[in-house]
């Protein structure tokens, strides 16, 4: 399940695929994208899509659209280049899941691995 920009581990997938099954009803996919915050910068976030979506996230200017599967990635062209090598993992802790990104540009994270600082 790889492509250029990404590559989802089977667990990844599974556990993605679930929630949007969980939430069908106008699912279009999962939009991935960066944003300011926490103490090292940036955090990934991560968002359902739907049809009737007021967000201009789909022209093919803006966003790649990678299929894996029966999911559909989102991603704003702007980012492509910074996730670029990035696998998209799941990490268990007892009964809780949750998903760890693993990018190859990363230089630090902080101490409780919720944003991440890079060069940009």
């Amino acid at each position: 399940m790889e492509w250029n920009i990404i590559t989802v581990t089977q667990p990844a997938y599974e556990y993605i695929y679930s929630i949007i099954k969980k939430n069908e009803k106008n699912n279009i996919g999962i939009l991935i994208n960066i944003k300011k915050s926490g103490c090292a910068g940036f955090k990934y976030t991560f968002e359902l899509i739907y049809k009737n979506s007021n967000k201009n996230f789909f022209s093919e200017q803006k966003n790649k659209k990678i299929i894996i599967k029966k999911i559909n990635f989102f991603i704003p062209l702007k980012i492509c280049k910074i996730i670029e090598g990035t696998t998209i993992d799941i990490v268990q802790q007892g009964l809780n899941k949750q998903i760890k990104i693993l990018n190859p540009k990363t230089q630090s994270t902080c101490g409780c691995g919720e944003s991440f600082e890079m060069k940009l």
